[in-house]
């Protein structure tokens, strides 16, 4: 199965085309982190990938795409993108949230942290984080939730009673000192060419998923006052 994966949902941008069978492998990758301008970049990006695998949007069987949580105008252009190639190639598309992403990264971890469950820890700002834990296999343990960070030692309790990996930009905000606790820095963002092992569990909707945002946008429509009508 050729799938064409991309992710803007956070600072990071990548696109990747991948054989999804059953022996996953990247067929040609790009990363990068540029915090801002997604929009400018993932469409370039997406063209490169596909030239250095030397495929066409008529080989390709579907799309895999992030739908958040994270940025809100980073989820929605690579959505957007998903959407518009849905409409002018018919390509599915497989939706899958930032936490799944991240959780693909352990692919780059060393093979003796493989076996751990991984939680991932999003900062998400105003005191909170978006968390999910997942086990070796990748398979989720819990729903995605919104955490206040003074929560977050008792949210992970559930999973200390072995070794946990925290991965996310919000790894750091659990205390080290609980369990036995591994947190990672690095692979913070979603890469879409470490994705392929989870897409391979994901069937097309018949529609295009939605986003997860899990809360509201912290930018609030502006009210005009009568006096400046």
């Amino acid at each position: 199965m050729i799938t064409l994966s991309f992710d803007t949902s956070l600072v990071a941008c990548s696109a990747a085309v991948v054989d999804t069978g059953a022996q996953p492998c990247v067929l040609a990758s790009s990363y990068c982190e540029p915090g801002k301008g997604h929009a400018e970049i993932l469409l370039g990006m997406i063209g490169e990938v596909m030239s250095e695998a030397n495929i066409g949007f008529e080989n390709i069987e579907q799309q895999a795409v992030t739908i958040g949580p994270g940025s809100f105008t980073g989820v929605r252009v690579a959505l957007s993108a998903a959407r518009g190639f849905r409409i002018a190639h018919d390509i599915p598309i497989c939706g899958l949230s930032t936490m799944q992403a991240i959780a693909a990264n352990t692919s780059k971890l060393d093979a003796k942290y493989r076996p751990c469950p991984v939680a991932i820890i999003i900062d998400a700002r105003r005191n909170q984080a978006y968390g999910q834990v997942f086990d070796a296999a990748l398979e989720p343990l819990c729903a995605p939730s919104v955490i206040d960070v003074g929560d977050i030692e008792g949210w992970l309790e559930p999973w200390e009673a072995g070794p946990l990996i925290l991965m996310g930009s919000g790894a750091g905000l659990a205390g080290a000192s609980a369990g036995d606790r591994l947190a990672m820095t690095e692979h913070a963002n979603p890469d879409a060419a470490c994705c392929a092992q989870i897409i391979k569990n994901i069937t097309p909707g018949e529609t295009p998923p939605d986003q997860l945002y899990l809360r509201m946008p912290d930018a609030k429509p502006q009210v005009i006052g009568q006096a400046g009508l």
